[in-house]
């Protein structure tokens, strides 16, 4: 004989109860913020990647350009800074045709090039550093070296070492045996 039993306890339960309900919804914004912290820390990645890329396209551009200019240079003179300006390294290409690099703020340098006294070209480097970029003229053998020395230091690391960069350049080496003599504060070359 089969009973079948009819009433509350034997229906079947159609749905969900409140706890099964809130412990779906813990799982999921557990799941959801472990995304969020994923993304934060990708996109972190991201702006540390570009930053570092840029600093060194900006060196890669700075080391070009300087040299450049100083070996076409006829003689270079540094100025310590004054005022609102950095330190200055005032490169003459022709008598009337003269760059200047200039140290403005930390990390940026900036590239003049005048003609007759006035602007025609105006160039930013931002430089990975944190401390100010140097300008200097070294002698090394009766040679005249133009000299833009970065420290550049790596955020976040225990040590936080420095680690140098410099561009080195020979100035007058592209202007050939007409060029002033080395002694002379000039810029030729051997």
């Amino acid at each position: 004989m089969i009973i079948r039993r009819t009433g509350p306890s034997s229906r079947r339960r159609r749905g969900v109860t409140i706890i099964e309900t809130t412990v779906m919804m813990t799982g999921l914004a557990v799941m959801l913020g472990l995304c969020a912290a994923m993304l934060e820390f990708l996109m972190r990645i991201d702006a540390d990647s570009r930053a570092k890329m840029e600093g060194a396209a900006a060196l890669a551009r700075l080391n070009e350009r300087f040299r450049e200019d100083v070996h076409l240079a006829s003689s270079a003179t540094p100025e310590a800074g004054a005022g609102d300006h950095g330190p200055r390294l005032r490169l003459t290409l022709e008598p009337d045709h003269r760059v200047e690099y200039e140290a403005a703020g930390v990390a940026k340098l900036v590239r003049i090039e005048l003609r007759k006294g006035a602007v025609v070209h105006r160039e930013s480097f931002h430089l990975p550093s944190r401390i100010p970029p140097r300008l200097e003229i070294r002698e090394d053998d009766g040679l005249r070296f133009a000299v833009v020395g970065i420290d550049r230091r790596t955020p976040d690391v225990a040590s936080n070492l420095p680690r140098p960069f410099e561009v080195v350049a020979l100035v007058g080496k592209d202007r050939g045996p007409s060029a002033p003599s080395q002694a002379a504060g000039g810029g030729g070359s051997r």
